[in-house]
């Protein structure tokens, strides 16, 4: 009896990401975006309803987020959004939220123009 071929070939180099590239990449977006401080792991936390010492792993790149967690720092942070997209090789659609990024700061800024005296 001989055994079938399937599942003897290893996945190709470069394909998968590991969990701590994945964490190193959060922990900087974060950074970029609360700073390095006891209240950025706050506001991390609050914005996720994770535990305090979860949100210092993410900050520290010990871990990523979960799911769930992961999903919620979305909904908050533009530089976490980003930088999950360039992960998941998505750069188009990254381009395009860095674009929205930008409009919505030029319109900001010239909001504050029109109101100088």
């Amino acid at each position: 009896m001989s055994f079938p071929k399937e599942g003897n070939e290893f996945p190709r180099a470069g394909r998968r990401r590991s969990g701590r590239t994945v964490a190193t990449e959060i922990a900087g977006a974060l950074r970029r975006e609360l700073g390095n401080t006891h209240a950025a792991v706050k506001t991390a936390a609050q914005w996720t309803g994770a535990s305090e010492r979860a949100a210092k792993n993410w900050l520290a790149g010990r871990y990523a987020p979960s799911g769930e967690h992961l999903v919620a720092l979305t909904e908050r942070s533009e530089e976490v959004l980003f930088a999950l997209l360039v992960l998941a090789r998505r750069k188009e659609v990254a381009s395009v939220v860095a674009a929205a990024d930008v409009r919505e700061r030029l319109r900001r800024a010239l909001a504050a123009l029109d109101e100088m005296p």
